[in-house]
C-alpha cells in the first residue's frame, strides 16, 4: 500500500465518521437521514474500492469506540458499504450510481437488519425512504460540486509530485557525478 493511501484511508474515515455524526431527524424513530450515506457515495465513486471500504471500516470503529454506535451498528454500516460498493461495480452508470446506491445499501442493510432482530422488513423500509431520496439527490449534488475540485487537486497534485521526482532524480545525478569526479558526497 502506497503512503498517499496510508494518510488517505484515515482521514475518509474521518470525514465518514464526523458526517454520521450529522443527522436530519424524523418523525418516525430510527428513521433519521445521516449524512454519511452520500459521503460515502461520493468517496465509493471516487477513490478505489479498497480504500472505501477500509475507510468505512475505520469510520464505523471510530463510532464504536465512542459509544455512538454499537455492535448492529457496525453490522449494518458495512452491509450498507458493501452494498453500495456492489450496485456501483455492477450498474457501472456514473448518474444512475449516484441517484440509487444508497438506496440500494439502505435496502440491504435493512434486510439484514431485519434478520438479526427479527422485525418485519417493511417496518424497517418505509421510514427509510425520506432519508433513501434525500442521500441519492445529495449524493448527486455533492459528486458534482466536489469532484470536479478533487480532479483540479489531483491535477495539482500530479505536478508537485512531477517536480519533487524530477528533483530527487537531480539530486541523483548530482550525487553520481561527484562520485564520478572524485569529490566526497
Amino acid at each position: 500500500m502506497k503512503i498517499k493511501e496510508l494518510t488517505l484511508i484515515p482521514i475518509l474515515g474521518t470525514i465518514i465518521f464526523l458526517t454520521s455524526l450529522i443527522k436530519i431527524p424524523s418523525i418516525f424513530p430510527g428513521a433519521e437521514f445521516q449524512m454519511s450515506a452520500p459521503i460515502s457515495v461520493l468517496i465509493s465513486m471516487t477513490f478505489d474500492p479498497k480504500i472505501y471500504i477500509l475507510a468505512g471500516l475505520i469510520g464505523s470503529f471510530l463510532s464504536f469506540f465512542t459509544g455512538i454506535s454499537n455492535i448492529y451498528g457496525i453490522i449494518v454500516a458495512l452491509v450498507f458499504r458493501i452494498g453500495v460498493l456492489v450496485f456501483i461495480l455492477l450498474i457501472k452508470n456514473k448518474n444512475f450510481c449516484l441517484l440509487f446506491a444508497s438506496s440500494f445499501g439502505t435496502s440491504l442493510s435493512r434486510i439484514v437488519l431485519s434478520k438479526l432482530l427479527g422485525l418485519p422488513l417493511i417496518s424497517l423500509l418505509i421510514p427509510a425512504l425520506p432519508g433513501m431520496i434525500i442521500s441519492g439527490v445529495l449524493a448527486k449534488l455533492f459528486y458534482e460540486k466536489i469532484y470536479g475540485r478533487l480532479l483540479t487537486y489531483n491535477i495539482l497534485e500530479e505536478r508537485i509530485w512531477s517536480i519533487a521526482l524530477r528533483w530527487e532524480h537531480l539530486k541523483i545525478i548530482i550525487k553520481r557525478t561527484y562520485i564520478l569526479v572524485g569529490l566526497k558526497v
